[in-house]
């Protein structure tokens, strides 16, 4: 910083991390800020980029809405039952319990599989998810296609693919918006509260409610329920 009154050159340095000498991007002094010091105040614009925190892979649920069919319903009954008889006679319950949840959890891999797919996505059935996979690898192919001809071949293919995948979840949605809307009609039929707000919660995609307080004209909280109801 160049002092005109002393004629003389003072040298104002910033000191940062070398790990950071990157985030700085301006750096300025201010002559008219009275700090009560024969230097200048000087100010550093940094921009720091902050590491995203990777949250844990959470253990997707065993897709239990398999069962409703008989024949897998009966394939993973006979699956229990076949390693429940290799199973030793143990005394101990902790290893009792370690068993039977090996065994419970084995045969629904083998059997039932987990859910695909994010939570919004959970009415894809799964003759849709095996169409979408192969709509994957169709894209793959036309992706590495080598020669002009073999990536049109590829492309007519993927449009193909593409509409079916489109036409069954558009099926796949319309009939799971059925089951729910006949599933809440049967729960309001027997006053089942609870089934109806699960069912709400799943429609809307939200875990839980705004909580939005009521107030009257001048904005004061209605707490009570004599004063909500006036």
């Amino acid at each position: 910083v160049w002092n005109i009154i002393q004629h003389i050159l003072q040298h104002i340095y910033i000191c940062i991390n070398k790990r950071w000498q990157s985030a700085i991007q301006d750096v300025r002094s201010f002559r008219g800020a009275d700090v009560g010091s024969d230097h200048y105040l000087v100010r550093a614009k940094i921009k720091l980029k902050l590491k995203k925190i990777k949250k844990p892979n959470t253990i997707k649920p065993f897709d239990i809405d398999k069962l409703s069919k008989d024949e897998i319903c009966q394939q993973f009954t006979m699956e229990v039952n076949n390693r429940f008889q290799a199973l030793e006679d143990k005394d101990e319950p902790e290893t009792q319990w370690k068993d039977l949840h090996e065994t419970i959890t084995h045969a629904a891999k083998v059997v039932i599989g987990r859910k695909r797919g994010t939570k919004k996505e959970c009415w894809i059935t799964p003759d849709t998810w095996k169409l979408i996979d192969t709509r994957r690898e169709i894209k793959k192919k036309r992706d590495s296609a080598k020669t002009q001809r073999e990536q049109n071949k590829r492309n007519k293919e993927y449009r193909k693919i593409d509409k079916e995948v489109k036409k069954h979840c558009k099926i796949d949605k319309n009939t799971w918006l059925e089951n729910k809307a006949t599933e809440a009609q049967k729960a309001a039929d027997r006053n089942d509260t609870r089934t109806l707000y699960r069912i709400a919660r799943d429609l809307s995609g939200s875990n839980s409610g705004t909580g939005v307080p009521i107030k009257d004209k001048n904005g004061k909280t209605l707490l009570s329920e004599e004063e909500q109801n006036q």
